[in-house]
């Protein structure tokens, strides 16, 4: 159910279903691929389906594409490589939002909980940035918030503060 999403002469397209899961890319041009990497399919859900595009992240240090998958959030190299990887997360749900080197990220609740957690994630990020249990920080992630993200409304980010839109109309 996601989208593609094109850069610098290439489709990004997501692929997380029940059958497979996977990121590729092609070249826009003849439709060729030009890469593809495998994705997990087994998380804290029973189907691994994500419904969110891919998002492209230009950061003072590199471009990333970043994905949600379910219980996931994943960053590539343009080339496939994993830059980063932040588990225990939730449904794929909103897509990410950036302002310079800072990326938004909000994932909706966990069967049978109902928190919907959103982060904020430092450029340069590397390995798994997951956090640790009870704490709302490390290194890469600047700070969380276990009940904010809304259901599918993505979030808005302006002058230097993050606005999220619930479900039931109510702006965090």
């Amino acid at each position: 159910g996601s989208s593609p999403i094109v850069h610098d002469g290439r489709v990004y397209l997501l692929q997380d279903s029940e059958k497979e899961c996977y990121l590729t890319a092609l070249d826009a041009k003849t439709g060729a691929d030009v890469w593809r990497v495998a994705r997990p399919d087994k998380g804290a859900f029973p189907r691994p389906s994500s419904w969110v595009t891919p998002f492209i992240w230009k950061n003072s240090m590199r471009i990333e594409i970043v994905t949600t998958g379910l219980g996931f959030v994943q960053s590539y190299t343009l080339d496939g490589k994993e830059n980063w990887r932040l588990n225990k997360t939730g449904m794929p749900l909103t897509s990410p939002v950036s302002v310079g080197d800072v990326l938004y990220v909000g994932t909706g609740a966990q069967e049978g909980d109902a928190a919907r957690p959103f982060f904020a994630i430092k450029a340069g990020a590397s390995g798994d940035i997951t956090l640790a249990p009870d704490t709302r920080s490390n290194d890469f992630v600047l700070w969380s918030h276990q009940r904010a993200a809304g259901y599918t409304p993505s979030a808005i980010v302006h002058q230097g503060r993050v606005y999220l839109v619930h479900d039931l109309g109510t702006m965090v």
